[in-house]
């Protein structure tokens, strides 16, 4: 009966049936759907991430490919101009020849006479690159520089590759390199 003092619980019974309710409210309330759906959320933000920069590497690798095809197509473009601009026929001789270099210093006004220069070869296939170095002393600068205009006007297609031009007491003292592409021999 009530309050008779028979009912009265002992501490430890007291701290049993508190163990029991709290395992019971544990059981009601799982904290495991928590957890999986907190994890779930963390791995799709993972996986967005990645994606987001996979997409960024992508985007810019896609960039520099649509600016090498745009270089391409102006290179080929270029190309195409020079190659129908090029209707010099096949007998043409596209070296630079030495006794044409002698007649342009002379015009030019140079006292001293360009050396015979032996061209240096880079073949690429069907084609070789000549490239010819000269080194002149005169008295003139403006005769070496004339000259330097005539040889590039003369030969088509012939540019300055390299240029060094150094004052040497009452002189100039002039390196340059002229390199043009030729047709290889075949």
């Amino acid at each position: 009966m009530i309050g008779d003092g028979t009912d009265a619980m002992s501490p430890d019974e007291r701290y049993e049936q508190a163990a029991l309710a709290q395992l019971g409210e544990r059981r009601n309330r799982p904290r495991h759907f928590v957890v999986l759906g907190a994890l779930a959320l963390v791995v799709a933000l993972i996986v967005t991430l990645f994606a987001w920069v996979s997409q960024v590497r992508a985007a810019r690798e896609l960039a520099r490919r649509e600016n090498d095809l745009t270089t391409l197509a102006m290179l080929t473009g270029e190309w195409l101009a020079l190659s129908a601009t090029d209707e010099s026929g096949e007998d043409e001789d596209r070296r630079i020849v030495q006794s044409r270099v002698r007649e342009l210093a002379t015009r030019a006004g140079m006292t001293a006479v360009p050396p015979l220069a032996q061209p240096r070869l880079d073949t690429y296939q069907n084609a070789r690159r000549a490239r010819y170095r000269y080194d002149i002393r005169d008295e003139s600068l403006e005769a070496l520089m004339s000259w330097v205009d005539l040889m590039l006007g003369e030969f088509r297609g012939a540019w300055v590759h390299e240029i060094e031009i150094k004052p040497s007491g009452n002189a100039w003292q002039l390196q340059v390199v002229f390199a043009r592409w030729e047709q290889a021999s075949t």
